[in-house]
């Protein structure tokens, strides 16, 4: 497959000059490495039953796709990726980009990729490694060098290209399996229109659009959802206010009623009981009082005293005295 020169608004709505003169940029861990993972454990699931959730196997001969190979094209998950990723894409290229299509390919040992560049729909693209058995390079044209350059991604790292541009493939496998995420766009001028959601493969193209998609939710949303009798259900169901405004202490120390073998910080609290141990401590924080940092005494004509300081007759005369419980050490 071949697309000569082809510029379709790459050098007037692109501004990133890295990918304009090389044709490629290298994006480590592009999906969160736990990310891609969890997307590869989904291709697994799916393909215990390939039939059943939109796979299939490589056509083979000179479709492109080798026939050891499980292939899917604008799977519902793998869209959504698409239009997820548009937005730092169009951010990393330096323009306006609409997506086209997703493709997901789960290779097995002894598949290949062809040399080739790819369809207008490919535009600006991405390959993302979704999960490995084994490595394996895929290689991709430099415009600059007009060589070749090896890629070894990671699950995660994402090569990120001008399908229509670069040609670019992958030698046999050796290994067990290897799963790859293909994403796809389009410079958004006039020019790409036709390829906008990849609309000359899709039977409903205008069903991927945006706009449309809110529209008919807009329209539909009752159809949709009230469904089943789920509206025609009348059942009781309690707010359960006796677990109103409570709450967990994160610290015992943010709690002046909590102590040791007062209140576990296990122990549910509400804001009626907290109310009440405040109020039972008139709202002051109970500590134990440090014999060598006391307030000052005042007696009955206004003078102060340290506690420490004071004779037993300025005791008997103090207004606001100190508990009898606490002593004071001799110095």
């Amino acid at each position: 497959m071949s697309n000569r020169g082809v510029d379709n608004g790459l050098s007037t709505m692109i501004n990133n000059d890295e990918l304009l003169e090389n044709g490629y940029l290298v994006l480590p861990e592009w999906i969160n490495p736990g990310v891609a993972m969890y997307f590869n454990s989904r291709v697994f699931r799916y393909l215990e039953v390939p039939s059943a959730n939109d796979y299939r196997q490589g056509e083979g001969g000179g479709s492109g796709e080798h026939h050891r190979s499980w292939n899917s094209y604008g799977h519902e998950a793998w869209e959504a990726v698409l239009e997820m990723c548009c937005p730092p894409l169009a951010k990393k290229v330096g323009g306006n980009i609409v997506p086209t299509y997703s493709y997901q390919r789960m290779y097995l040992n002894g598949a290949a990729m062809a040399h080739h560049s790819d369809r207008p729909s490919c535009q600006i693209s991405l390959t993302i490694n979704l999960g490995q058995s084994h490595p394996w390079s895929v290689y991709v044209t430099s415009l600059k060098t007009k060589k070749y350059v090896e890629i070894v991604q990671k699950p995660g790292d994402a090569l990120l290209y001008l399908g229509c541009n670069v040609s670019h493939f992958r030698d046999y496998f050796q290994g067990d399996w290897y799963s790859q995420l293909f994403l796809h766009y389009v410079c958004a001028n006039q020019e790409n229109a036709e390829h906008f959601w990849d609309s000359s493969n899709r039977e409903n193209p205008e069903g991927r659009h945006i706009d449309y998609l809110n529209e008919s939710i807009k329209h539909n949303w009752k159809k949709v959802l009230h469904k089943d009798g789920i509206m025609d259900r009348d059942e009781p169901y309690s707010l359960d206010e006796m677990s109103k405004e409570h709450y967990f202490p994160i610290k015992e120390s943010e709690h002046p009623f909590i102590k040791p073998g007062n209140l576990s910080k296990e122990q549910e609290i509400d804001k009626e009981e907290f109310d009440v141990e405040l109020s039972k401590s008139n709202n002051q924080i109970e500590m134990e009082a440090d014999p060598n940092d006391l307030p000052k005494i005042e007696d009955i004509h206004g003078n102060e005293y340290d506690p420490k300081q004071m004779s037993d007759k300025q005791h008997d005369f103090a207004e606001d005295d100190l508990p009898d419980e606490i002593e004071f050490e001799d110095a």
